[in-house]
């Protein structure tokens, strides 16, 4: 088994992540939750005897011009076995999978963005609201990540604790608000002493859940123009 390892940024003719020969009838390898991202010559190459092989609640993501999973067919028409993966190509020109058919959207398979923390800074954990989150099967699944946290962990916050995806479980929690201001004022512009105006602060909430606020917390502050006298009125802005 290859479970909970991070593997990225790797070169390879055949599988610069991870590949595979497997000898005929052979069982093969089970990939299990393991994060593999910017590998150049496929995440993953399988190659032989196929049939057994196992893919499970891995977050796979491909670099442009590259593929996530290639599959060999040459000796073995049979693709593995994907139960749960994350397997995304990155544009432009993506591509999750060459050879194995595409088993996005069945057995649990999903092929989005993850939306890693930092990958550029080595940070692979992914945030909160991302979709392989709670996402995984149990089948096989290993009690802990690769920084020893316990699985499973109620990630997105539903009540009810699931496995991840990937190398690392997210903590307990939910996806956050996402918070926007807008302000505008009804002259479209600079508003000259003497002139009537309005000026307008909208508040928008972009993300899956609901933002509260506590008593007397200050949501946003913002200034008016300096010069001339003006009716100050900024009651939303507080709570």
């Amino acid at each position: 088994m290859i479970v909970n390892n991070l593997i990225t940024a790797n070169t390879a003719g055949c599988g610069g992540g991870v590949y595979w020969a497997v000898p005929s009838g052979g069982r093969g390898p089970f990939l299990i939750n393991n994060t593999l991202s910017g590998n150049f010559g496929a995440g993953v190459w399988a190659s032989d005897s196929m049939r057994k092989l196992s893919l499970i609640n891995n977050i796979i993501v491909a670099p442009s011009f590259d593929v996530g999973v290639f599959c060999d067919t040459t000796r073995d028409p049979n693709p593995p076995i994907f139960k749960s993966n994350d397997v995304f190509g990155l544009s432009p020109f993506p591509s999750s999978y060459s050879g194995c058919g595409n088993p996005t959207g069945v057995n649990g398979n999903i092929s989005g963005d993850p939306h890693f923390v930092d990958p550029a800074n080595g940070d692979f954990h992914v945030r909160p609201g991302s979709a392989t989150i709670d996402a995984g099967t149990s089948e096989l699944a290993p009690a802990t990540d690769l920084n020893g946290t316990s699985r499973p962990i109620d990630g997105n916050g539903d009540g009810t604790a699931a496995f991840d995806m990937g190398s690392y479980e997210s903590p307990a929690g939910g996806p956050p608000a996402e918070l926007t201001a807008t302000k505008t004022n009804s002259s479209g512009g600079t508003v000259g002493f003497g002139t009537r105006w309005t000026w307008s602060i909208t508040v928008a909430n972009s993300g899956p859940a609901a933002a509260a606020f506590g008593s007397g917390q200050v949501i946003l502050r913002d200034e008016l123009p300096n010069g001339g006298d003006h009716l100050r009125d900024c009651q939303c802005c507080q709570r």
